[in-house]
């Protein structure tokens, strides 16, 4: 029942079908770029699976860009306010050895899993670079306290 606007032949088209989209295909390739009625596009032949099957824009393959901006995250300055809870050096050791991660950090298998959200991740980075820089500065007066002695 839906109207399909079809061009060229089976080895490279461009098809569009009311409902359905456009799709451009490619000799051996299937429909390589697809632009569905919900405006989401993909790119490559694979069908995105849940979770991960409602963005607008998948590719199933590497992505190369010269510039990437990803709005929408808070960034990790809380760090440096005074009510900030440090995890102690000893309980950080223990989190390590019983976790094999950092704390806050998805585990290998969760990215695995899940993949994962590069803004929140540029802000997990941030925020473990601050701790580090806490960590410095406090082992900086530690260093100093122990020099006068």
């Amino acid at each position: 029942n839906a109207a399909t606007l079809f061009l060229g032949d089976n080895n490279n088209y461009i098809r569009s079908t009311f409902g359905g989209g456009v799709s451009i295909g490619v000799f051996g390739g299937g429909d390589v770029l697809k632009v569905e009625q919900s405006g989401s596009v993909k790119i490559g032949n694979q069908t995105p699976t849940s979770p991960h099957n409602d963005y607008k824009l998948s590719v199933d393959g590497k992505v190369l860009a010269k510039s990437f901006y990803v709005t929408n995250i808070y960034w990790a300055d809380f760090v440096f306010k005074p009510n900030y809870y440090l995890m102690s050096i000893e309980d950080l050791e223990k989190y390590i050895i019983l976790n094999g991660h950092l704390p806050n950090i998805p585990s290998e298998k969760d990215i695995a899993d899940n993949g994962a959200d590069v803004g929140e991740i540029l802000k997990l980075h941030m925020q473990k670079i601050e701790e580090l820089t806490l960590y410095i500065l406090q082992l900086q007066k530690e260093i100093d306290l122990l020099k006068k002695k």
